[in-house]
């Protein structure tokens, strides 16, 4: 999960994240410090005492303390590993209400990053509750918009990104834990984050019966009944990140013509394609799902191959490849 140091150009014509890390698309972290060398009366070497200093100043969520005393470190994997670990533990021993400093810290953690704001992401998005229980689900709004403040003045792209990736892992697993499916997280989650829902209540519906439908239409409209409120039921399934499947995330690389549609998280730690129709982004999410079973509908794939839109057209044709049938 570790990308590299610096900051890369993260955009892509179509819009959405390029790939599925977590890295700043703006140079976040100076070069030098601009306070005194700290002194410690325990070590008189720099570095050291420059990292005693960040962990004090972790531990009371100091996050600008932090920084100041990592710069005091040489530029490199130590003086990220310096934000990485102050971060973490800030997160890890004073609790959730330090989920906007400790992001912000990440966002600084080069080539650690991406991994820094999974973990925090992970932490979080496990407090969710189950998608057909009304629990506090303003709690879930509530840890979304305390990376938005963490990360949103420094990096809006990667307080974005950060954003989706947090709803699409934590709508993931509130449908992984549900008996029933239905559509109340729609009536919770700000309308921005549907395709979230989408995406994670499909999935559960592709997991619970792979071979429910055989068309389109059939899927769409078991969808639709699911949502409102009339779905069938089924035991709770344990989580289950894509990443324990043997397609993980279909889009590690692009075509000019792929990278032209808009890309969205998919199930938190992938991406897919997105398109403003939701029926269309409804395919494609239950695309992306059935592709991943034991006997994926090949025919159906087929089918979708050829339609009008896009997204849904080059994903159909990316599971054929990756299934070797196109």
């Amino acid at each position: 999960e570790q990308g590299p140091a610096g900051s890369p150009d993260r955009t892509r014509s179509g819009g959405g994240p390029v790939d599925t890390r977590l890295l700043a698309s703006v140079p976040l972290m100076d070069h030098a410090p601009a306070e005194p060398v700290p002194t410690c009366t325990s070590t008189s070497d720099r570095q050291a005492c420059a990292a005693e200093v960040a962990t004090a100043a972790s531990l009371a969520a100091n996050a600008d303390g932090v920084r100041a005393a990592c710069l005091h470190i040489d530029e490199g994997r130590w003086r990220d590993e310096c934000m990485f670990m102050a971060a973490e533990r800030m997160f890890v021993q004073l609790g959730e209400d330090t989920t906007a400093p400790a992001a912000w810290l990440c966002a600084r953690a080069g080539r650690f990053a991406p991994h820094c704001l999974n973990r925090i992401i992970g932490k979080l998005a496990a407090r969710t509750p189950p998608a057909d229980t009304p629990g506090d689900w303003s709690q879930v709004l509530h840890r979304a918009g305390a990376l938005q403040v963490g990360l949103g003045e420094s990096d809006s792209l990667l307080a974005a990104h950060t954003v989706n990736r947090f709803y699409a892992e934590a709508l993931d697993r509130a449908y992984s834990t549900a008996a029933t499916i239905n559509g109340l997280p729609l009536t919770v989650v700000p309308v921005d984050y549907h395709h979230h829902v989408r995406a994670a209540a499909i999935d559960r519906l592709v997991r619970l019966d792979p071979e429910a439908e055989s068309t389109a239409p059939g899927w769409l409209a078991r969808i639709d009944e699911a949502l409102a409120g009339r779905g069938a039921g089924g035991s709770r399934l344990s989580p289950e990140s894509v990443q324990s499947q043997l397609i993980q995330d279909l889009w590690r690389t692009e075509s000019a013509e792929e990278a032209a549609v808009r890309a969205v998280f998919w199930r938190g730690s992938a991406r897919r394609l997105w398109t403003r129709h939701s029926d269309d982004d409804r395919l494609v999410c239950l695309l992306e799902s059935l592709a991943r079973t034991k006997r994926p509908p090949v025919d159906l794939f087929g089918v979708l191959s050829h339609h009008d839109d896009p997204a849904v057209r080059l994903t159909a044709r990316r599971v054929l490849r990756s299934l070797g049938r196109l």
